[in-house]
């Protein structure tokens, strides 16, 4: 193999690589989200596919959540239901 079809190799691999890794792990996480009873505010994030700050909001208008050692947590099923529940 020349040095310049090694060096194109690399660049595709690279290529592929960043573009497909990140794939892969968010694809991952959603598997271990699905496992999961108790969430996380970064959790939920994944969850619902919304920002840190819908998170926030959802909270003040009801969204059903626990604070423990200044940290958020999430039912996930009582999650579903409200989210179900509301009218959007």
């Amino acid at each position: 193999m020349t040095k310049l079809n090694r060096m194109i190799s690399e660049s595709i691999d690279s290529s592929v690589e960043n573009k497909v890794l990140p794939l892969i792990k968010e694809f991952l996480t959603r598997q271990v989200l699905g496992q999961k009873v108790l969430l996380t505010e970064n959790d939920l994030r994944l969850f619902l596919d919304v920002s840190s700050s819908t998170i926030r909001r959802l909270r003040k208008s009801g969204l059903p959540a626990s604070k423990v050692g200044g940290k958020w947590y999430y039912k996930k099923a009582d999650v579903s239901k409200w989210v179900e529940g509301k009218k959007w």
